[in-house]
């Protein structure tokens, strides 16, 4: 302790810690030479140096005073400055000088090389439409921002739309704004209007579209979920067949749980040609948990051919059909549709300069015009062109002499 003292008050701390934290005499001890030993490995100043630093960091380890000893000490902090009093911008990080005209700007390939980096390619092509503008130096600096900023908007808001649809897959590009409304299908006009203003979705609620096949369900599912994307509303589209696959898929990878979690997030969820075919019980339970996770809380687009009456007959289990249909029929906007099958309307070939013609040619050809054979005339068949040493016991096939 008195070698301590002597190299400063500061060791000595360290060291009466040492005492009080070891429970064994032979560890204090050999901890205490070690660390007396770094002020002849190193320097009495640099062991007091550092068993201060350890002190005010509450750290009396051996370990902890070499580490101190070869880390240099931080620096002082500056002073702060007061209330309101005026600070010099330091020339490193703010260079002081003239500000950039237009010109230099346009001749700086920063900005560029800037938004490129940034992702703000929207920007970056309303740069470069600027800087292929004569009179772009009469413009003030708002003037050049606005349509900056109005193109990047434009370009991120494009780019959500493709991915959206991307991730919808719809088959089908369908948009509202193309839906024959010449056809005679039954449609409501005002239940039209409400779904086609989109606000059932921030409403939770559902639409049931049914009609013969070929009538336009498909098409009017397709076009309202277009409608969503561009709502900014995240949307999938499923043939109940493929869905079926999908469930039966995540359920052989035991990933069914996350596949219904994932449905359940969709802000709209479409269900294509519902009825086709007769379900399996456990269809009918993945069913009833989709509709579940959904009820009141999202929205679903149903189609099919049988008309919500028959739809508990579909489901053949009360219970099941019960609990089923519970959830998306008595919330929902239904519309039926009427008519004849709008693909009779078609003609058979869209483009007529590439139907298939039928050419004959019989008048065209003689024997004279097909090439001879090597071995016998060509129309006696296979057998005739091999020498007679080479053909094969063929059965079943006809030659010249049968």
């Amino acid at each position: 302790m008195q070698r301590a003292l002597a190299i400063g008050p500061a060791t000595a701390e360290v060291l009466t810690e040492q005492l009080h934290r070891r429970r064994h005499p032979e560890e204090c001890l050999r901890s205490s030479l070690g660390i007396l030993r770094l002020a002849r490995d190193f320097s009495p100043e640099a062991l007091e140096g550092a068993a201060t630093r350890a002190v005010a960091i509450r750290s009396f380890s051996y370990r902890s005073l070499r580490t101190l000893i070869n880390t240099p000490a931080p620096a002082p902090p500056a002073q702060a400055a007061l209330p309101g009093a005026r600070q010099r911008a330091r020339r490193e990080v703010l260079p002081v000088g003239p500000s950039p005209t237009p010109e230099d700007i346009d001749a700086d390939p920063t900005a560029r090389r800037a938004t490129q980096q940034l992702r703000l390619r929207g920007m970056a092509a309303a740069l470069e439409q600027q800087l292929c503008t004569p009179d772009r130096s009469q413009l003030t600096f708002e003037e050049r921002l606005g349509p900056m900023i109005q193109h990047e908007i434009t370009e991120r808001g494009s780019a959500r739309l493709a991915q959206r649809l991307r991730w919808a897959r719809l088959p089908q590009g369908a948009v509202i704004e193309d839906m024959d409304t010449s056809a005679l299908r039954g449609l409501d006009p005002g239940a039209m209007v409400r779904v086609r203003d989109l606000a059932w979705i921030a409403e939770h609620l559902n639409v049931l579209i049914t009609g013969p096949t070929g009538v336009g369900k498909s098409f009017l599912g397709c076009a309202l979920a277009h409608s969503a994307c561009r709502a900014d509303f995240s949307v999938r589209f499923f043939r109940l067949p493929r869905l079926v696959d999908e469930l039966a898929r995540y359920h052989a990878l035991q990933n069914r749980s996350a596949f219904l979690k994932l449905l359940a997030k969709v802000d709209l969820l479409v269900l294509d040609d519902f009825g086709l075919t007769p379900l399996a019980e456990q269809t009918k339970r993945d069913l009833l948990e989709i509709f579940d996770d959904r009820y009141d809380r999202r929205s679903t687009i149903v189609t099919s051919q049988l008309p919500v009456e028959q739809w508990h007959t579909h489901l053949a289990d009360p219970t099941l059909a019960d609990a089923i249909l519970d959830r998306p029929v008595h919330n929902s906007y239904r519309l039926a549709l009427k008519g004849d099958s709008m693909r009779k309307r078609r003609p058979p070939t869209r483009n007529h300069q590439h139907a298939p013609r039928h050419i004959d040619v019989s008048h065209q050809l003689s024997d004279s015009a097909l090439p001879a054979s090597r071995h016998g005339p060509a129309s006696t068949g296979t057998m005739a062109r091999l020498p007679p040493e080479r053909r094969p016991d063929f059965t079943g096939i006809r030659t010249s002499s049968s």
